[in-house]
């Protein structure tokens, strides 16, 4: 396969950890783990005032919607996988996203699209659509929008591009 793909991300920055891999997902794995608990927890906090029930939501996602998705990205799962690792990226993305600090949102999600293509990309997708949304109704200026969609673009769309690129190059050949 061409340089870059979806996986290469990853894949370069596991490698240098493969004699200790065991130790290095399980650290890996609690690391993600309770930054994505503590983003949902932030998450909840906005929602529900109680900090006691905002855990309770936190759990009540987390549970019952374990290594289940949309998309085939779970929110939770046991694996170390790049899908983990960029969900508990998205989450701070979502929380700096609803604090209207729209140019961090920006690059948080372009971090989470370059670990997991497809999370990142649909995360961005649906915060431009509300971002637009809030242009429309005068909440948010076409400056901020283009500024938003430019940091990304300028990003994690050079790395979508670099990757379709290869595809195309390796399909060819293929």
């Amino acid at each position: 396969a061409g340089f870059p793909n979806e996986r290469t991300v990853v894949a370069n920055l596991f490698k240098p950890f493969v004699n200790h891999f065991e130790i290095f997902c399980f650290v890996i794995h609690c690391l993600t783990t309770v930054i994505l608990v503590w983003g949902m927890e932030v998450l909840a906090r906005r929602f529900v005032s109680n900090k006691y029930k905002a855990w309770l939501a936190v759990l009540f996602t987390l549970i019952p919607f374990y290594n289940l998705s949309l998309g085939m990205v779970d929110t939770y799962s046991t694996g170390v996988q790049a899908s983990s690792i960029s969900t508990c990226v998205v989450i701070w993305g979502i929380n700096f996203f609803l604090d209207r600090k729209y140019i961090a949102t920006a690059i948080i999600i372009s971090v989470a699209t370059i670990i997991h293509v497809l999370e990142g990309l649909d995360v961005m997708m649906v915060l431009s659509a509300v971002l637009l949304w809030e242009v429309v109704n005068k909440r948010a200026s076409t400056r901020t929008l283009v500024s938003y969609v430019a940091i990304f673009s300028l990003t994690a769309g050079i790395y979508l591009v670099l990757i379709l690129k290869a595809k195309s190059v390796a399909g060819n050949q293929g």
